[in-house]
């Protein structure tokens, strides 16, 4: 009878499993660094994007807020003149001067701040704030937000005082007198919206009671443009400041 004889296979050393395990581990965690070195370049890519959109955003602004703020010191000055107008005797007299500084008192667009904010709010509201590593920059634009949406709401304020002064106004001011003093050719746009003192002294409604109220608008016409005017002060101090943050933060020229 054979008799068969089973082969033996030499049991592998403890320390070779020991190096498969090793060179294993080696190779996961090897991948793990890379992936997260790629994920940190990818969001610090990122984060400069960002920060080189916004600044030119916030540049942007700075420049229509130089604008609006001139045009409110001299919209101040209007309803100062309106102001007085209204408290001088004859005043069918100065009917001409009187719908002049009457229809600048209504005149809003060109001391609307409108932010060039498409930056800013993706960096809110899509969590990307995240991405901003620089905690004097994070400061900067949080102020900054926060002092944006004080002056947005100050003009829905000074937009309701200004229906209100344009209810009383319709039933002093005649529309047609209105419409030939304000220039309205779209074919010059250079000149459109610009606004002339008419000719000779047109009739008006001098209602005593109408012309009280109008002259009671305008007190908080004026205290509205005062309080908007301080806020855009302050917001292009904001602005100014975010961007020499985000030059330093970030060596931007």
């Amino acid at each position: 009878m054979e008799v068969h004889h089973h082969s033996h296979t030499s049991r592998k050393k403890w320390a070779h499993y020991f190096w498969e395990f090793l060179m294993l581990f080696l190779a996961v965690f090897c991948g793990f660094l890379a992936e997260y070195q790629l994920e940190h370049k990818i969001e610090k890519d990122r984060e400069k994007q960002f920060i080189i959109q916004l600044y030119r955003d916030i540049k942007f602004d700075t420049s229509s807020l130089r604008t609006v703020i001139q045009n409110r010191k001299r919209k101040a000055n209007l309803l100062d003149s309106l102001s007085m107008l209204l408290s001088t005797p004859n005043l069918e007299g100065q009917s001409s001067n009187l719908y002049y500084f009457a229809r600048y008192a209504t005149r809003f667009y060109d001391v609307r701040f409108i932010p060039n904010d498409g930056t800013l709010q993706q960096l809110k509201n899509a969590g990307n704030m995240r991405l901003i590593h620089k905690s004097s920059s994070a400061v900067a634009i949080i102020q900054y937000d926060v002092e944006l949406r004080n002056v947005l709401a100050l003009f829905q304020q000074e937009s309701s005082t200004r229906e209100e002064y344009m209810k009383i106004a319709s039933g002093i001011f005649d529309g047609s007198v209105l419409d030939s003093i304000v220039s309205m050719d779209i074919e010059n746009m250079a000149l459109y919206g610009r606004i002339s003192r008419p000719g000779g002294n047109p009739p008006f409604n001098a209602d005593k009671e109408k012309l009280f109220q109008l002259r009671y608008l305008i007190h908080y016409l004026k205290g509205n443009n005062v309080l908007n005017l301080r806020a855009d002060l302050e917001l292009l101090k904001k602005a100014e400041t975010l961007l020499m943050t985000l030059q330093k933060d970030y060596n931007l020229e």
